[in-house]
């Protein structure tokens, strides 16, 4: 049961971000996915023609999985994997986050915002989705869309 459900859950990020990048109309999209675990959708920003990935989760575990997943993308199958991408650890939820330290330019913005399947972690108390959506609105830029998917707890 649990790989339908992951194939379907995959289904619906891959159509979710193609429609997004069919309204976004740009060539050099740039993509901040909070929340970006193992980098299981790397791929799939990979096929829009992202430019530019900036991936971040408070696990540093899953980043070493993610970046392992970008290199072998890279060798084993020779596919071209946009131009740059950064993962960085950090508690998204932590008002004192420090992401925009790891970046060169602070004032980067995002045309593409994304967290799928893991939004529900940021519910845990108000300041902490407020953390949240305040990154998404300082990071987005005018016209830029957020996109996320979250566990429906009715069916979970």
């Amino acid at each position: 049961n649990i790989l339908f459900l992951r194939s379907f859950n995959n289904y619906i990020k891959k159509c979710l971000i193609s429609k997004t990048k069919d309204l976004i109309k740009r060539k050099d999209i740039k993509v901040l996915d909070l929340c970006c675990g193992k980098g299981g959708d790397i791929e799939k920003f990979n096929q829009i023609g992202a430019v530019l990935y900036v991936g971040v989760d408070m696990s540093k575990e899953s980043l070493v999985i993610a970046k392992d997943r970008i290199n072998k993308n890279r060798l084993e199958k020779g596919q071209k994997i946009m131009n740059k991408f950064i993962l960085i650890e950090e508690d998204l939820s932590n008002k004192n986050h420090s992401i925009w330290n790891h970046l060169k330019n602070e004032q980067i913005t995002f045309n593409l915002v994304s967290c799928q399947m893991a939004l529900h972690y940021q519910f845990g108390c108000e300041d902490n989705i407020k953390n949240f959506l305040k990154i998404v609105d300082e990071r987005l830029e005018q016209g830029g869309y957020f996109i996320a998917t979250i566990i429906d707890d009715n069916v979970l």
